[in-house]
């Protein structure tokens, strides 16, 4: 750990910055082509010069670390398959994900804007004047002459009903969903 946040000034946005010894646990793995060989060597506070490398699963240029894959095709075409099967499912998993989400933030906002809607069947007078400013002083701006004056509850709310009885109307709520 203390390695990898040393080596983090020395990175690049958006490239995935390993040591030496990660880069040899890639190849032990036969994902050598992985391990991209920095041009540089970096030096590392605490630790010196050390040569680092760029991982990348992308099929690697020139630069590439020599690997030591096994040439079968059959479990490179297996393994292809795999990670193929695996960016599926990922891919499946987010969306499921992502749809919970927005039904999570659709729940909140459906009981917020019932809760508006409670509160301003209850009350009569409207929660929110502009007022002009025709006094103002000739060095002040547009902007000073208008203030909002916003009425808040004194206590709590007061509902005319109880919110979790209000139904929106399907609209709102594919609106909601559609947001």
């Amino acid at each position: 750990v203390n390695t990898a946040a040393r080596m983090e000034s020395t990175g690049i946005r958006n490239r995935i910055h390993i040591s030496a010894e990660t880069a040899a646990l890639l190849r032990s793995c036969g994902k050598g082509s992985w391990a991209i060989k920095r041009d540089n060597v970096v030096h590392v506070k605490g630790k010196g010069d050390v040569q680092t490398y760029w991982a990348s699963a992308r099929k690697a240029g020139p630069a590439t670390a020599p690997s030591t894959t096994s040439s079968r095709p059959s479990s490179s075409n297996s393994g292809n398959m795999a990670a193929k099967e695996l960016r599926k499912k990922s891919s499946a998993d987010q969306e499921r994900k992502t749809q919970r989400l927005i039904g999570w933030n659709v729940e909140v906002l459906q009981g917020l804007l019932q809760k508006i809607i409670a509160m301003r069947s209850y009350s009569t007078s409207p929660s929110t004047n502009l007022m002009i400013n025709t006094s103002a002083d000739s060095n002040s701006t547009v902007l000073d002459e208008v203030k909002e004056i916003i009425k808040l509850p004194g206590k709590a709310a007061k509902y005319h009903q109880d919110p979790t009885t209000i139904e929106l109307h399907p609209d709102v709520i594919q609106q909601l969903e559609d947001y």
